[in-house]
């Protein structure tokens, strides 16, 4: 499987699993300030669990290390083909990095 098939293969996935995926669907609401720190705690959660650095994660990427930095506090949301090659290269599952809608609702409610 292409990395191109793999990537629409899981889109296909994500949005018949009803997860939250594509976080320009919020821009503009609060939500997704709230998906983005839950997408930047899982990363960081899954990439801990593979013993990898932020900059192990950053060469691979070939991004800067502060960049995987800031997806991880949420100071910058991710596109989504980036989170794809995150969760490709982590060898996880995308339900292991985006969070369910409801996940997102309870955190908004928490903070």
């Amino acid at each position: 499987m292409t990395y191109k098939s793999y990537f629409m293969h899981y889109i296909t996935y994500e949005i018949k699993e009803q997860y939250v995926i594509i976080l320009s669907l919020f821009v503009g609401f609060d939500l997704m300030s709230h998906a983005a720190v839950l997408i930047g705690k899982n990363i960081k959660l899954a990439r801990v669990k593979n013993g990898w650095s932020q900059a192990e994660l950053a060469h691979k990427l070939n991004v800067e290390q502060s960049y995987i930095s800031r997806v991880e506090s949420a100071s910058v949301a991710a596109s989504c083909e980036r989170i794809y090659e995150i969760i490709h290269l982590l060898k996880c599952e995308s339900t292991d990095i985006f969070p369910a809608v409801s996940q997102v609702k309870e955190n908004q409610k928490k903070s």
